[in-house]
This record gives structure tokens, sequence and C-alpha cells, in this order.
């Protein structure tokens, strides 16, 4: 909730636009992510009903009349927790198709929100983000549905609801999928705790797993004390390493592992 928010623009053609920013309530995020799965003829768009909080040109802005691909970056003061959707806002731009790339949902937490799915269970872990302590007391939604067999139709979404225990874990278990529907779906996951909201997009799974065949595969878990740092800050992280025995986890046998920290150019 203390980090400057770095936008990036790009764009072509264009002389002037605005950034618009809105705060989003989790129930309308929960029913976007339903509608956006759900087959259709035409066009959704993507833009969400919220209180807008920003509006303002983006200063800077050039076009050279030969279709030249340009960009723009600035940053915008600390916001409020929540869930936010920056929408660049220009003449003549539609809100439909590839257009869409100029929608963007993001969110602004102290909470973080990390899940595993095997089988029919689910067990998400909600942490304060940046203490790294394990947050009691939260709520989780789990949203999610099966694919049908016999092509697309509307998903049959299910949800959810769980508290996270002393160890900051929530449990659930998952309906068996029904007999017109596989072992595959999509799922996600959001939790709020007082003012403080944090969601995942856990994708794909699929419950047809052997548990047995699953043997020495190494789990890694690692985060860093917060997400950008200044040039010679020291980098606090952490990391809890395991090794799957069937459908638990063991401790490493080895009393020493090699850590190596590569920039983004893989250096």
């Amino acid at each position: 909730p203390s980090s400057y928010l770095q936008v990036s623009v790009s764009y072509r053609n264009l002389k002037q636009a605005r950034l618009v920013l809105r705060r989003v309530q989790p129930a309308t995020v929960l029913a976007f992510w339903k509608e956006q799965e759900r087959p259709r003829n035409g066009q959704l768009s993507l833009r969400l009903d919220g209180e807008k909080v920003y509006d303002e040109p983006i200063d800077g802005m050039t076009d050279d009349g030969k279709h030249t691909p340009q960009s723009k970056s600035f940053f915008l003061e600390p916001r409020q927790p929540g869930f936010y959707q920056a929408e660049i806002v220009a003449d003549g731009v539609s809100l439909y198709g590839d257009d869409n790339q100029r929608l963007h949902l993001f969110q602004i937490s102290a909470l973080a929100v990390a899940a595993k799915h095997y089988n029919d269970k689910s067990v998400a872990w909600v942490t304060d983000a940046e203490t790294g302590k394990v947050v009691p007391g939260a709520k989780v939604d789990l949203l999610f549905y099966y694919q049908y067999r016999n092509g697309r139709q509307p998903p049959r979404w299910q949800s959810l609801t769980a508290t996270t225990d002393d160890d900051g874990l929530a449990h659930f278990d998952r309906p068996n999928p029904q007999s017109d529907e596989t072992s595959s779906g999509r799922i996600y996951v959001m939790s709020t705790y007082k003012d403080q909201p944090a969601w995942t997009d856990q994708g794909w799974f699929n419950t047809n797993q052997q548990a047995e065949a699953d043997q020495g595969r190494p789990v890694l878990y690692a985060w860093t004390d917060r997400p950008a740092y200044r040039p010679g800050d020291p980098i606090h992280w952490k990391a809890v390493m395991r090794f799957t025995q069937g459908d638990v986890y063991r401790l490493p046998q080895a009393e020493q592992v090699y850590v190596s920290i590569r920039d983004e150019r893989g250096r």
C-alpha cells in the first residue's frame, strides 16, 4: 500500500489520452471472473463498475504521423488497499477486441494468499506480505468450475467460503465433478481481512492425479520482504522447500541447499 504505482503505456497514432483508475469492490471482481468465462457470440466489455479515484490526461504523448510505436512511463502516488482497474481513454478507441489491452485489473494489498489444489481438496494460506506472519481469521472465497464433456456451455460455477485458522490456513472439500463434467476446470481464490483484499488466479486444475506416483519432486516457495528496492538496499528473503511423498511432503535430506539469484536477463 505504500508503494508508488509505475504506469507504462504503449501506443501509436495518438496525441492525447487519459488514465482512469476505478476502485472495484471484491464482489464485482468475483462476478467479473464468472462473466469472462461464459461462452458468448458478441463482445464483452471488460470495464468494471467502481469508484473513480483518478482521471487525468497523460502528459508528454507524441505522434510523428508515421505509425511509430511510442511508450510513456510515469508514477502515481500510493493508493489505499483494494482492487483497481486502470483504463486508457482516448477518442476513437474501442472497448472491444484487442483494444481490451488498455484495461488492466490489479490489486494493492499487504495481504498475500497462496493456494494448493489436489484431488478434491484445496487449501489456502494467507499471510502478511510485509512481515511474513500468518493471518488467522481471514475470509477466503474459492470460486471454481469443472469443464463440460460436450462442448462449450455456460460453466456451472461453485463457490466455497472458509476462514483461516491459527496457522493462516483455510481448508476446502470440493464436490466431485458430475457425470457430464470432466476432472479439469478453472479456479480462483480471493481473501479479505479487515480492509485488505487479495486474490490469486490459480488457472487450470485437474483432479485426476495419482498421489502414489508423485515421489521426490522438489517444491519451493520463496518470497522477499518487499517487491521493489532502491540500489544499495539490503534484500531479505525466505524460502520453504519440501519434497513430495505421495500426497504429503517430506523435509529435504541434504543439509545444504545452494541458491542462485539472477536478474531479469538471466545473469
